[in-house]
């Protein structure tokens, strides 16, 4: 057996018998300390696809470096490519799914002659910027969407869009309110009828928690609108109201629209609808056994035989619904001026609700068209007052 001595000369003997012969030589020493200059990139999105990450340092070899992504050990030989300045790894999906502050660290194994590591490095998985889609209550129809009545009932907003994480808070006007998680598309607050007690437009967004995420960088208007209590001519209702009756052409003195007489004794318009000048007039009535007070409408060039316009005079306001009575079945058709339209077959009958679903943008115009005849009674005309 050769001693230490006699081992360490033959080992001398081949280095320098190979160095002779034209063969690289190198020398067995300490493994040297590991740095981290830099990573690339240093930060990603949560979620983001598989990548490769480059560390930038010195004192990496082949072989014995490894690498720690977090708690995810890479061994020597799953690095993608180490050189003595530059390691290149593969990072899976799966390991950047969630926001957080990763350390990276490299670690050169200790050989037998001594040596050896470790070098740290901090990297990011950032929260994504949330969006907002739209704004929605859980309340029935037509308060259901982004619009609800002042001093109304409590209910719980929720808010759609995208990028949603735990820790997303609902901002009402710019305030983080008590957010709850429900998916990546959708987060959820509670309104109290203390947010509810004055009327006004608010900006609904959400913020996403650091690391990264921010602000969304749009935000959805949310309407508390004001009901006008005012004037009631038909029956009690909690919108201002008043029946109109519409009769094209004007019939003659014996002829019954509907039921009663015309023409009738003018009186003065209610205060918050302007009707064509000279167009009109007030009278009272039975209808299908229905006791009411009319607006009556007389010809004009201006109106077609089946349609009648009139506009709210304290300026533009939200047709909610109208009530109508006829004896003639046909249907009905809404417009308002910001372009939209519900159309209602009528029945010969009682009193019909004709629901709009309007509950913003205000208009200045309604028009009413009735295909069925000039036999067609407005019971009640029931609009919102907006801020």
């Amino acid at each position: 057996m050769l001693s230490r001595i006699g081992l360490s000369a033959a080992l001398r003997t081949i280095i320098a018998s190979l160095a002779i012969a034209g063969c690289t030589t190198f020398t067995i020493g300490p493994a040297p300390v590991p740095t981290i200059a830099s990573l690339s990139p240093n930060n990603v999105t949560a979620g983001s696809q598989t990548f490769d990450l480059i560390i930038n340092g010195t004192g990496y070899v082949s072989g014995f470096t490894e690498v720690r992504f977090g708690s995810v050990r890479y061994r020597p030989h799953e690095l993608r490519s180490v050189t003595a300045n530059m390691i290149v790894l593969r990072i899976g999906a799966s390991f950047v799914a969630n926001a957080g502050m990763l350390t990276v660290t490299v670690v050169n194994r200790v050989l037998s002659t001594g040596g050896g590591g470790t070098a740290t490095a901090t990297f990011t998985i950032n929260n994504p910027p949330p969006t907002v889609s739209s704004v929605t209550t859980n309340l029935p129809p037509p308060n259901d969407r982004n619009s609800v009545p002042a001093e109304g009932p409590p209910f719980r907003m929720l808010v759609s869009g995208g990028n949603f994480v735990p820790g997303s808070l609902i901002r009402w006007d710019g305030i983080a309110r008590i957010t709850s998680y429900v998916s990546p598309n959708q987060v959820a607050t509670d309104v109290t009828t203390g947010d509810l007690a004055v009327s006004r437009t608010v900006q609904v967004g959400v913020l996403n928690p650091a690391p990264g995420g921010g602000q969304s960088p749009t935000t959805m208007p949310f309407t508390i609108y004001a009901v006008l209590r005012a004037v009631t001519f038909v029956g009690i209702l909690p919108w201002f109201q008043v029946r109109v009756t519409f009769d094209d052409p004007p019939p003659p003195m014996a002829e019954a629209p509907l039921d009663g007489l015309y023409p009738r004794p003018p009186s003065s318009l209610p205060p918050r609808l302007d009707f064509p000048a000279g167009q009109w007039e007030w009278a009272d009535e039975t209808v299908n056994n229905v006791r009411v007070r009319d607006a009556f409408f007389s010809a004009g060039t201006a109106f077609p035989a089946t349609r009648r316009s009139f506009s709210f005079a304290n300026g533009p306001r939200v047709l909610a619904g109208v009530d109508v009575i006829t004896k003639t079945a046909g249907t009905l058709t809404l417009n308002d001026g910001s372009g939209r339209s519900v159309t209602q077959a009528i029945a010969v009958g009682g009193v019909q609700t004709i629901a709009t679903g309007w509950f913003n943008q205000p208009s200045a115009t309604i028009t009413v068209e009735f295909d069925g005849g000039r036999s067609l009674g407005i019971t009640a005309i029931s609009y919102l007052g907006l801020p």
